[in-house]
Parts: structure tokens; C-alpha cells; sequence
């Protein structure tokens, strides 16, 4: 069973004992473990990709990626364009077969269109064939477009989706989208459905950042299949969905780092049951609870996360009403403001995506909206989520904003800040600073 000493589960009542407002706080214990990782990668070689460099920039980040593999892992390669091609399949990464992964990187070459449904069938196909182990697999999706061959509407590329989370639970998924000419509703209703992370990248660094998240996370996975059992009729608010029997479906849950989920609960006891890693020993756990009516810091920021994300979602909503939204930002930056708050990590954060939702509001009233819409989807999703990454919004007018840095990312002045999660697990940061560093270092081609 799964150590208490690992994991804590508390449920703290916010008005009354057995039912109503609730937090329910997950906190795992940091660990130097790392997770044995099938890494599957699923890259968009349609003919855009061929613009800015951007399937350079991939494979470049592809090569250094393989700096933070060992022999116990493992590596698949998966190019969707007019169809999709396998070039990898479970191939082990030690010294022998480093140069048939960099020749297999090295192959890939921009071909038609976007037929995103022939590549997940070719992920399916991989993890069809993949014996039972220990290992995590992991999925990171590089695309730039829309889909346009193949099956292409939202609700079945979602249920796709969906379909491979079912059959294969312990899986993590990652969508990384290059540009603004991405399709940002299916990306976030993807990620959404399945708690995946969904990242916007401009640059070499940007995509180097997004990658060495993605791995960080994966290498650093405490507990997997994570499903939290609530009362039936329970709520969750936020980004998380309970099930009418009562079931969120959490995922992953890195070592080190801490969940919090808001919800108005029903009398009963609540259970979190998974799969520990890396020694896959099964755990239940039920949550201790107690009532506590005083300001909690960690439960104001929540909420406070959640509003940053309806603003950015209701600023996308209005772009073409030019709706005024400063009486409501001065009123969140008022509560950003609180000096109850203040020593905690989100609070940068949100203080930075401020100044994204001013810039937002500039560019919509100076009419430069293009890619604005997939730019505020996605910061929707990183408030809401904290995961993945993000980068901040520029005014179009070249008026430079006063610039919130609350990470240890160090971006070109003349680039948009690189945002990531302030509650990261500790090997996502090294793994993260390291892949930045190295795509720095290594130019763009």
C-alpha cells in the first residue's frame, strides 16, 4: 500500500462539517526516484511546419532530449502529415540505438496536410503493441494547424482521445502548439479531457522549455491513474469534472507538489485510489477531514486562479463587443494585492497575467486581434490547469508593459516572457533550465 508518509489527503470544510464548500488538498512527498519513460513523440510534418523553421526547431529539441534519456527508457516517433508514419516503435535508449533515434529525427521531412487522425491511430497502434512494464509512458504532441484530412471534426478527434485515456489510464498526455494558427479549442477540450497539459510556443526556446516540462513531469511521476471517489452529486469547480457516481479522473501526480480542488461536496467519505510509481504497488487512501472557517491562503489563491481564467476566457468571448473589463481586472488585481498573499508563488503569476489581459485589451481595441482568440484560449488553460507553459501577451502597439518575472526563465527582452507553472515539481525545473539551456546554446538548426 501506498505510504501516508508519500501521500496526504485532507478534505477542510469551508462553512459547515459533512457537506457544502470544500477544498479537498492533495500533497505528495519529494522524491529522487526516477520513473523509467516510454516517451512517445507525435509530430506534425504538414507543409506549414516548414515556416519559421519550426520542424528544425523540433528536431532539434528531439536531439536534445536524448541527453536526459537512459537506458531504461524507451522512445517512439510518430510523423502525421497526408497520412502517418511510424519511424520508431519502443525503441530502447542506450548507446547502441542513439544513432537509429537521431537518424530516425534526422528523416523527418514535411509532407501535405494535417491528418491528425491517422497519427493517433498510429500512438494506439504503439501502445497495442507495448508489453505490460513498468514503465511511464508519456505522449507529446508537436502540431501547428488544424486538422484537414482524415477524421477531422472536434467531437470525434476528442473522443479519440478520450478512447486511448480509457484503454490505456496510465498514460500522460502533452499538446504542444507552435504559433496562433493552431486550432485552440480542440487542443484545450483535448487536454482538458484527458488532464493533460496544453503549451503555446513561438521559438527554439519556447519549444525546448514545453519539451523539458513535459519530461520533467514524466521522470518525476510519483503516482499515476490517479481517481478521486466523491459522493455522488458532488461538484468541482474549476477546470476538474466529477462524474454523476462521484469520480474525477486526476492522472498524474508529480513527487513534491501539492493539488488543491475546490468543491461543493455531499455528505460521505471521499477515497483517492492509483497506482504508485516506480514500483506500480496499487493505494486507496481516504481523505482525513476537519472544519475550519478561517482565510486559507492556498484555497484564496485557487480561487483567485480560477478567476484569472474566466477573465481571459471572457476577454477571448467579447473581442468582437469591445466589452470594458477594467473595473473587474482592477478589482483582481486588488485581490492579487492582499499582503496575506504575498509569499506565495502564484501570486507573480497571476499578477504577470494581468499584464498579459491589459495587453489583450490594447490589441483589441487597436483592432490587431489576429491569433489573439488561441492566445487567450490557452492562458485560460494555464491559470486554470497550472500546467504546461505559456507565453505572455504583447501589445501590438510596441508599448512595452512592465514586465512580472516570477520564475528563473530569463527571456529575450525583446521576446514574450516564458511562463511555467510556479508549482512544478523540482525535476521538471532541472530538467526545464537544462533543455532551455541547451537549445540556447545550440542555435536553430
Amino acid at each position: 500500500m501506498y505510504s501516508l508518509h508519500t501521500m496526504e489527503l485532507s478534505l477542510t470544510y469551508l462553512e459547515r462539517e459533512g457537506s457544502g464548500p470544500a477544498a479537498l488538498r492533495i500533497t505528495t512527498a519529494t522524491s529522487d526516484l526516477r520513473t523509467p519513460t516510454h516517451f512517445i513523440a507525435l509530430i506534425d510534418v504538414s507543409e506549414s511546419m516548414e515556416d519559421k523553421s519550426k520542424l528544425i526547431h523540433v528536431k532539434h529539441c528531439m536531439s536534445l532530449l536524448l541527453k536526459f534519456l537512459t537506458s531504461d527508457d524507451y522512445i517512439s516517433i510518430i510523423s502525421f502529415g497526408e497520412g502517418s508514419t511510424i519511424l520508431l516503435n519502443r525503441v530502447k535508449a542506450d548507446t547502441t540505438q542513439l544513432p537509429v533515434i537521431e537518424k530516425a529525427i534526422e528523416s523527418l521531412q514535411v509532407n501535405g496536410c494535417t491528418n491528425y487522425s491517422a497519427g493517433l491511430g498510429s500512438v494506439r497502434q504503439i501502445l497495442d503493441e507495448s508489453p505490460a512494464s513498468t514503465v511511464k509512458p508519456g505522449l507529446l504532441t508537436f502540431t501547428d494547424g488544424h486538422a484537414n484530412r482524415g477524421v477531422f471534426d472536434h467531437p470525434s478527434l476528442t473522443a479519440m482521445i478520450s478512447r486511448i485515456h480509457q484503454l490505456y489510464p496510465t498514460l500522460s498526455f502533452s499538446f504542444v502548439a507552435y504559433g496562433t494558427e493552431h486550432n485552440a479549442v480542440l487542443l484545450k477540450a483535448m487536454a482538458d479531457s484527458v488532464m493533460g497539459s496544453y503549451s503555446i510556443v513561438e521559438s527554439l526556446e519556447g519549444s525546448a522549455t514545453a519539451m523539458g516540462d513535459c519530461i520533467g513531469g514524466i521522470l518525476s511521476c510519483s503516482a499515476q491513474n490517479v481517481v478521486i471517489e466523491f459522493p455522488a452529486g458532488t461538484v468541482a469547480h474549476g477546470p476538474y469534472t466529477i462524474t454523476a457516481a462521484g469520480r474525477l479522473t486526476l492522472g498524474d501526480l508529480y513527487a513534491g507538489t501539492d493539488t488543491t480542488i475546490l468543491v461543493e461536496v455531499k455528505e460521505g467519505s471521499i477515497v483517492i485510489t492509483g497506482v504508485t510509481l516506480p514500483t506500480l504497488d496499487p493505494f486507496r487512501q481516504t481523505a482525513t477531514t476537519r472544519l475550519d472557517v478561517a482565510p486559507n491562503v492556498e484555497i484564496t489563491v485557487t480561487r483567485l486562479r480560477y478567476r484569472c481564467a474566466a477573465l481571459f476566457s471572457k476577454i477571448r468571448d467579447s473581442m468582437h463587443r469591445r466589452d470594458s473589463f477594467t473595473e473587474e481586472i482592477e478589482s483582481f488585481r486588488l485581490a492579487c494585492s492582499d499582503p496575506a498573499l504575498a509569499e506565495h508563488p502564484v501570486i507573480p503569476m497571476l499578477k504577470a497575467e494581468i499584464v498579459s489581459m491589459e495587453a489583450a485589451i490594447e490589441n483589441i481595441t487597436a483592432g490587431t486581434t489576429q491569433g489573439l482568440d488561441v492566445q487567450l484560449t490557452q492562458h485560460a488553460a494555464f491559470t486554470s490547469m497550472l500546467r504546461g507553459t505559456t507565453t505572455s501577451i504583447q501589445p501590438q502597439s510596441g508599448r512595452q508593459r512592465t514586465r512580472f518575472r516570477f520564475n528563473s526563465v530569463e527571456s529575450d527582452p525583446e521576446e514574450p516572457t516564458i511562463m511555467m507553472s510556479p508549482q512544478r515539481s523540482a525535476r521538471q525545473q532541472q530538467v526545464t533550465s537544462m533543455m532551455r539551456a541547451a537549445s540556447l546554446g545550440g542555435g536553430s538548426s
